[in-house]
């Protein structure tokens, strides 16, 4: 076995801990590693409920990220403060892919404003999750997939909800 091999192992046994402590932790959801099915197309492969099991900010990870959730309901993304919540931000979504990547792009109108803001998201299923890379900066777009001091950008991992 290389070493590559080894770490990738830790690696998901790692993800594997995070998701059983979800779990554990009063969750009511069962939290699975998701393959992705190349014989749907994107959105449908999105669909579903999603918790977050690991958050990178600026480089540094962490595995307590609230149990933050999101919803995905044809192009309606619901995002969850955590796994309990019965309400939640809803907005409307739409999938794009260009040479930086496949972006996930939502509309936020602001509680009682005509203006609008959007956040333009990078986003990719990788080692059985669906990873999101964010920026802080509403109507901008992250550059790259990774998180760094430099860039500041934000990579949600999430792992699939089986009910």
């Amino acid at each position: 076995m290389s070493i590559v091999s080894i770490i990738e192992l830790v690696f998901r046994t790692s993800l594997l801990i995070c998701a059983c402590l979800l779990v554990g932790c009063g969750s009511r959801y069962d939290v699975v590693e998701y393959r992705y099915d190349s014989s749907k197309s994107e959105l449908e492969n999105l669909q579903g409920e999603w918790v977050c099991v690991q958050v990178t900010r600026s480089g540094n990870v962490k595995t307590d990220c609230g149990k933050r959730c999101l919803q995905f309901q044809n192009d309606t993304v619901i995002m969850r403060r955590n796994a309990h919540s019965k309400s939640g931000v809803v907005t409307s979504f739409r999938l794009d892919s260009d040479g930086l990547g496949k972006s996930l792009i939502c509309n936020f109108a602001l509680h009682g404003s005509q203006f609008q803001n959007v956040a333009i998201d990078l986003y990719r299923f990788h080692d059985g999750a669906l990873e999101i890379c964010s920026t802080s900066r509403l109507n901008d777009r992250p550059k790259q997939f990774s998180s760094t001091i430099e860039n500041g950008y934000r990579i949600e991992r999430f792992l699939r909800v089986r009910r």
